[in-house]
């Protein structure tokens, strides 16, 4: 029953945020939104960590949620900026290649990392992580200000 609720409290979040995000994107540049995307899930594992009770949980779905929302829509808009026509399905490919692999492979690991560290200790890491994606994300997009739509 929790966990039916947790979902729909995330679902719920991903809608609106979409709004947001949509209308961010728009205005601004896909990339930034990105790097500040990959700040906001930093924070669903260190709210793990830091749990003591299920408001914990709950910010983290709603975490999640927000995340969501944007994440796909800047993609979406990132890749097809940068791609040339013919190249945006290649740009995919890697996208859900990339993803497929860390799907496949990140579990395990996890698990493997929980039975040496304990749960707690392998939250902070992911959060650890997912800050450093947000640091090179900001660096990325510092770096490539000057990318020409369409160049691909």
């Amino acid at each position: 029953m929790v966990a039916g609720k947790l979902v729909a409290l995330t679902s719920l979040f991903w809608l609106i945020s979409a709004l947001f995000w949509s209308e961010r994107i728009d205005r601004k540049d896909p990339l930034k939104t990105l790097s500040i995307l990959f700040l906001f899930a930093s924070f669903t594992p260190f709210l793990y960590f830091l749990a003591t009770n299920i408001w914990f949980v709950v910010s983290a779905a709603v975490c999640v949620g927000i995340v969501s929302g944007g994440l796909w829509l800047a993609w979406v808009n990132y890749i097809t900026k940068i791609a040339s026509p013919k190249d945006v399905q290649v740009y995919w490919g890697i996208q859900f290649s990339l993803m497929g692999i860390r799907g496949a492979i990140a579990p395990f690991i996890g698990i493997g990392l929980m039975h040496l560290w304990g749960i707690k200790n392998v939250f902070l890491i992911s959060s650890i992580m997912a800050f450093l994606g947000f640091l090179l994300m900001a660096y990325f997009f510092n770096k490539n200000k000057q990318i020409v739509v369409g160049s691909g």
